[in-house]
C-alpha cells in the first residue's frame, strides 16, 4: 500500500492522488473511510455511503465522531489520540461493543479495523467499517438461551449434575447443593462414585456409567446418594452423554428427582393396604364365629319355642307364647341384619350372578312378606311378570325382602305393590305404599345405619334402622342404583333398577321336592351344640318324627342301631376340625345310601358355602331357621315310612 499512494498536503486538504487508490477502496467488501489525524473524513467508499446513508460529498464534510452514537463521542477524542501515538494495523476497540450511527438516526453494531497510511507529512489512518447486525442479533440470541438454560439449571428443582469421563464431578447446581449438603467448591474434580453412591452399590454403577457413555443414549435408572449428614436419598436419574466441539464424547450429564418421600409414601399405602387386609380377614373370621355363636342359643330358643307352642295348644298361655315369639323373631331379624351391615363394611360380600325369573322373586316375597302384611290388615298386591332379571337371586332378594318389611312397618293402611317395569334394557322393581311418607329434607337420611325417620316415640318401630342401609350396600355391590320418592302422608315408591337377562334359571327348589310329605322318618341329627341337638330333637319329635341325634357321627351311628335315616341334619361346624360336608359324606357310605336326603345347618351365609353345598347336593338353611321353613323343608325331602299322623308341620314361626 505504501508503495501505490501517495498524497500531497495543502493548505486546506490532504487527498490521495493515485486513481489507483479509489479503485482498490471502491473494490473493498466492506465501507472504508479514510481520516486524518484530526477525525476528519478525507474519502469514503460507495459502501460506506450504502452503510451511513451520506453520499461520498456529505462525509468529506463530517468527523468520524459524526458517524458515532452520542454516547461513545466524548470518549472518541481519547482513543484516536491513543492510535496517533502508536499507529499500527490491528482492530479497533478490542473487547468493546461497537456501534455506529447512520443518516438517518439508526444505531447499528459494528467492527472497526485500522490501518495507517505512511509516507506523507500528515498521518492518515484506513478504517474498514463492517456492519454486523446479523452476528450481533445471533449472539445476543444465543446469550439469551444460554441464560435462560442457566436459569433452568440454577432454579431446577431437581438435581443436574456434570460428570467427566472418569466419573469425576465437573459442577452440581444448587438444589444438588440444597439436597446433597455439599457445594460445587467442595465437590468439584472429586470423584462421584466415592462420595455419593452408597459402599456396596458403587462398582455396578460404575459398570452402567461406562455402559451410558458407550451406548451414547438416554438412560433412566434408580440409584440412592449418601449426603453429607450421612442420609440416604432415592434418586430417579436420566442420563445422557454430552460432547464437545469436535462431537466427541467428554461426559454426562445426569438429572435427578428425588423420590425418596414418594417411596416411604408408597410403603406407607403398602403398609395400610396390608393391615386393612388383615384387619378383614379377622373381621371375617370374627363374624364367621359370631355369627355362629350368637346363632346357636338363639337357634335353640327357636326350636323350643316351636315346641311349646305344639304342646300348649288353645290354652290361656297363648298370648304370652305369641309375645315371646315376636320378640324372638325381632331379635333374630335384629342378628341377621347387624351381621349383613357387618360383612357389608368389611368387603367380605361376593356377588354371584346370573339370569333368573322375575315371577320366582316375587312369589318367593310373597309367600315370606304376605302373612305379616296380613297380620297388620294391609294387602299385597303382587303384579305378576314374566322377565328375567341378572343378578345375584339371594341378595336381589335380601334386598328386596328389607324394602318389603320397611313398607310393612310404616304403613298403617292401604296396601304394598310389589311390580317390575321394564326400561330399555333394564327393569325396574317396585315397591310403592301407602304409608306415613318421608318429608323431603329426609330422604337422604333413611339410608344410613341406626337412623329412623319417624322419630316420635310413641310411634318408633322396633328394630335398629338397618334395613335400607343394607339395601343401599347391596345396591352398591350388585351395582343396582336404588330410587326412593314419597310424599307425607301419601306413601313411598322405591326402585331398584336391574340389568335383563336373555335366559333364565330357576331359582327356587324343583317341583317334586315342593310336594310336602306328611309322614314321619327317621332323621339323623348333627350337631356339637348340646342345646341346638336337644331342642333339634324334640322338635322332629313334636313334628312326629323319630330323631337320632349325637355330637358326631359315631354317636349318630350307634342311635341308629344299624338301620338307615330317611333325612339327615348337620351342623357345618362340629368339633375337632370336622366338617357337616365330611360327616354327611362318611354317613352315606355308611349307611350305603349316595343319594341320601341331607339338611346343612350353618351360620355361614357366605356364597362359598352355598356354591359348596349345592356342588355336594345338600340343601342349606341358614341359622337360625324359622321352624315353619324347616318343617316344609324336611317334609319335602324325605318319604315316609309310616302313615299314622306324624305332624303336618304347622308351627308357629319361631
Amino acid at each position: 500500500m505504501d508503495k501505490v499512494i501517495t498524497h500531497n498536503i495543502d493548505g486546506k486538504s490532504s487527498r490521495p492522488r493515485s486513481l489507483d487508490f479509489e479503485k482498490i477502496l471502491d473494490a473493498a467488501p466492506d465501507a472504508v473511510l479514510v481520516c486524518d489525524d484530526s477525525g476528519r473524513i478525507l474519502y469514503s467508499n460507495s459502501q460506506a455511503e450504502s452503510l451511513f446513508g451520506y453520499s461520498s460529498a456529505e462525509l468529506t464534510e463530517l468527523r468520524v465522531d459524526d458517524l458515532l452514537p452520542d454516547r461513545f463521542r466524548a470518549g472518541h477524542h481519547h482513543h484516536r489520540g491513543s492510535y496517533g501515538t502508536h499507529p499500527e494495523p490491528r482492530p479497533m476497540g478490542s473487547g468493546l461493543d461497537l456501534w455506529a450511527q447512520t443518516r438517518d438516526g439508526r444505531e447499528i453494531p459494528v467492527e472497526v479495523s485500522l490501518s495507517p497510511i505512511r509516507g506523507g507529512e500528515n498521518p492518515l489512518v484506513t478504517a474498514a467499517v463492517r456492519d454486523i447486525s446479523a452476528q450481533h442479533q445471533a449472539h445476543l440470541e444465543i446469550k439469551a438461551q444460554k441464560a435462560f438454560s442457566d436459569s433452568l439449571i440454577e432454579t431446577a428443582p431437581t438435581m443436574i449434575l456434570l460428570l467427566d469421563k472418569q466419573g469425576h464431578i465437573l459442577k452440581i447446581n444448587p438444589y444438588a447443593e440444597h439436597l446433597s449438603g455439599f457445594r460445587t467448591s467442595e465437590v468439584a474434580g472429586k470423584d462421584w462414585f466415592e462420595l455419593f453412591v452408597p459402599e456396596g452399590e458403587r462398582e455396578p454403577q460404575r459398570r452402567l456409567f461406562r455402559e451410558i457413555l458407550d451406548e451414547g443414549l438416554l438412560h433412566q435408572h434408580t440409584q440412592a446418594i449418601v449426603t453429607a449428614s450421612g442420609q440416604r436419598r432415592e434418586i430417579e436419574w436420566l442420563a445422557r452423554p454430552f460432547s464437545g466441539s469436535d462431537g466427541s464424547v467428554i461426559g454426562l450429564l445426569e438429572i435427578g428427582h428425588d423420590i425418596t418421600e414418594r417411596l416411604e409414601t408408597e410403603r406407607a399405602l403398602e403398609e395400610a393396604r396390608e393391615l386393612a387386609e388383615r384387619a378383614s380377614r379377622a373381621n371375617a373370621r370374627f363374624l364367621a364365629v359370631a355369627s355362629h355363636d350368637l346363632r346357636q342359643p338363639l337357634q335353640a330358643a327357636v326350636n323350643y319355642l316351636a315346641v311349646l307352642d305344639k304342646k300348649l295348644g288353645d290354652t290361656p298361655h297363648r298370648e304370652t307364647l305369641t309375645k315371646l315369639d315376636n320378640s324372638l323373631t325381632a331379635v333374630r331379624e335384629l342378628l341377621s341384619r347387624l351381621l349383613d351391615i357387618s360383612k357389608l363394611e368389611a368387603g367380605t360380600v361376593t356377588p354371584e350372578k346370573r339370569p333368573f325369573k322375575i315371577s320366582e322373586l316375587f312369589e318367593r316375597l310373597a309367600d315370606e312378606i304376605g302373612p305379616s302384611a296380613a297380620k297388620k290388615g294391609l294387602r299385597l298386591r303382587v303384579v305378576p311378570s314374566s322377565q328375567a332379571l341378572y343378578s345375584d337371586p339371594l341378595l336381589l332378594l335380601q334386598m328386596m325382602q328389607n324394602l318389603l318389611v320397611n313398607a310393612v312397618r310404616y304403613t298403617r293402611e292401604g296396601s304394598i305393590l310389589l311390580g317390575a317395569r321394564r326400561c330399555g334394557d333394564q327393569v325396574r322393581l317396585l315397591v310403592v305404599d301407602t304409608g306415613i311418607g318421608i318429608p323431603q329434607d329426609r330422604l337422604d337420611d333413611i339410608f344410613l345405619e341406626f337412623v329412623q325417620v319417624d322419630d316420635q316415640p310413641r310411634r318408633r318401630q322396633p328394630g335398629l334402622g338397618l334395613g335400607l342401609a343394607i339395601v343401599k350396600r347391596l345396591g352398591e355391590v350388585l351395582n343396582h342404583p336404588v330410587a326412593v320418592t314419597s310424599k307425607v302422608g301419601r306413601g313411598t315408591v322405591a326402585e331398584v333398577r336391574i340389568p335383563l337377562a336373555s335366559r333364565v334359571l330357576p331359582l327356587s327348589a324343583p317341583e317334586e321336592e315342593k310336594k310336602h310329605s306328611t309322614g314321619c322318618a327317621t332323621i339323623a341329627i348333627v350337631d356339637n351344640d348340646p342345646v341346638v341337638l336337644d331342642s333339634l330333637a324334640l322338635l322332629l319329635q313334636t313334628l312326629g318324627h323319630d330323631p337320632a341325634a349325637g355330637h358326631d357321627l359315631e354317636a349318630v351311628l350307634h342311635k341308629l342301631e344299624g338301620s338307615a335315616p330317611d333325612l339327615v341334619l348337620c351342623n357345618f361346624e362340629l368339633d375337632q376340625g370336622a366338617s357337616g360336608f365330611e360327616t354327611i359324606r362318611r354317613l352315606r357310605e355308611a349307611c350305603d345310601i349316595p343319594d341320601l336326603p341331607a339338611i346343612l345347618l350353618t351360620g355361614d351365609s357366605s356364597a362359598a358355602r352355598r356354591e359348596e353345598a349345592v356342588e355336594n347336593g345338600f340343601l342349606l338353611l341358614n341359622k337360625p331357621v324359622d321352624t315353619k321353613l324347616l318343617a316344609r323343608v324336611i317334609a319335602a325331602s324325605v318319604r315316609p315310612r309310616c302313615t299314622g299322623d306324624c305332624g303336618d308341620g304347622t308351627l308357629l314361626a319361631g
